[in-house]
């Protein structure tokens, strides 16, 4: 049961429905039936035009969005913070922005809605999910009044309630949760069945979480010092877990070596999966390997992409920053793995036809999935060509420049066709 004091007078708002689950584990807010027929919903006008009130957490990126929001929308949205938000304010349309720790009128919506709050997860839709990254964004009535209504964009970081608000839509749904990789887990619509939670009703959900949690309902796990594994419990990779875990510490070491950085302050999780298919099954993508640096996540088919390269993309993307282009993103991951021998990168190349294959670097900036049978290895060489030319501090300047042509000018003094013409001349 949820009580709110409004305008001075006590306001009892439990639901009838008793929701189903304990609220910090799989299945809160979830029900197996529903006895209405599903409901339109228009985003763009879930607030029937009337005021609402931005409610954002007290922490400077809290603010940042609740701006962002507001350039967006203007009137009749009006900024609040949650620290300043009154009883007579709990009567309005509410868009409540943050994360359970900086914005604590989430805490007040638990038990209202069909998703839980904890300080670093969120329980809804059969999930929980623990993902530094993920986020939720929903639009339900109200706890405190069920005239008006609500729309929830949270998460367990800063950065999940911003992948959560750009995950909304001016589509047919009302709920969406995001992942590190930015892509949508669940999307769909509520039961609305006359009482005064709308639950989480599943053949209404698109859920795209199912088959990797298929996949870890049959998995084990293991941890080393910076890693956390899942895998297939007897399978081949069970079988050497042991020996993989230490190879791979050894891979982050070098990492750590390679690029002057310190260690995260959390585990990476890595899936390791048997075979390709394995892993098309559980998480949909055909690469051997998919780091989600956001989520603190790597997914693998073992004996293809274990090694220095995803933990690269992990730690770049946490201790140097977000590469803005993938000629330096995936160039720096393949400078690492193949670090004490860059010649073998040269003759992977060579073996893809050489430098007269290689296109202009802009068009590997500009246009980087157009060149797959050279990408990555004309990408590993430049990387490689910036370090030893001018140094890690100015390769990392340029890993993280959002206009990498200018960046290269102020940095090295060159235009970027200067240097790419020094840079051809080492591949002929």
């Amino acid at each position: 049961m949820i009580a709110f004091v409004l305008l001075g007078c006590e306001a009892d708002l439990a639901s009838p429905r008793e929701l189903s689950g304990v609220p910090t584990e799989p299945g809160w807010g979830v029900v197996r039936q529903c006895d209405a027929e599903r409901a339109p919903t228009d985003v763009s006008d879930w607030n029937d035009g009337k005021k609402v009130l931005i409610v954002y957490g007290d922490t400077a990126d809290d603010l940042a969005l609740a701006h962002e929001v507001y350039a967006n929308h203007g009137y009749p949205y009006e900024l609040r913070a949650a620290s300043e938000l009154s009883d007579e304010d709990r009567w309005e349309h509410l868009w409540i922005l943050g994360t359970p720790s900086g914005n604590p009128v989430l805490a007040e919506l638990n038990g209202g809605l069909p998703v839980w709050f904890d300080d670093h997860t969120f329980s809804f839709g059969d999930h929980v999910y623990d993902g530094y990254a993920d986020g939720i964004a929903l639009i339900h009535p109200s706890p405190f009044t069920a005239q008006r209504k609500v729309l929830v964009t949270a998460g367990n970081s800063a950065i999940a309630v911003w992948k959560a608000f750009w995950a909304l839509a001016d589509d047919d749904a009302e709920f969406w949760t995001v992942d590190g990789s930015f892509g949508r887990h669940q999307e769909g619509h509520l039961c609305h069945d006359g009482t005064d939670i709308w639950g989480f009703y599943p053949p209404w959900a698109d859920d795209a979480l199912l088959a990797l949690d298929a996949w870890e309902a049959k998995s084990a796990e293991s941890a080393s010092a910076h890693h956390r594994y899942r895998f297939e419990a007897g399978s081949t990779v069970a079988a050497q877990i042991d020996a993989l875990m230490a190879y791979q510490e050894a891979a982050y070491a070098d990492v750590l070596e390679i690029l002057d950085i310190p260690a995260l302050d959390r585990p990476v999780q890595w899936y390791l999966y048997d075979d390709p298919s394995s892993k098309i099954s559980a998480m949909g993508s055909k690469n051997s390997g998919d780091a989600r640096p956001d989520n603190f996540e790597v997914h693998v088919t073992w004996d293809l992409a274990m090694g220095p390269h995803e933990d690269t993309h992990v730690l770049a993307d946490h201790q140097i920053g977000p590469a803005s282009f993938a000629v330096v993103g995936e160039g720096l991951a393949v400078m690492t793995t193949f670090f004490e021998h860059p010649e073998h990168v040269r003759e992977l190349l060579e073996d893809a036809g050489g430098e007269a294959v290689v296109p202009p670097l802009s068009q590997l900036i500009d246009d980087w999935d157009s060149y797959p049978e050279v990408n990555y290895r004309a990408a590993g060489l430049f990387v490689r060509f910036v370090y030893d030319t001018w140094g890690l501090e100015v390769l990392k300047s340029l890993y993280v420049a959002e206009d990498f042509g200018l960046a290269v000018e102020e940095e090295l003094g060159l235009t970027l066709d200067e240097v790419e013409l020094a840079w051809r001349a080492t591949l002929e």
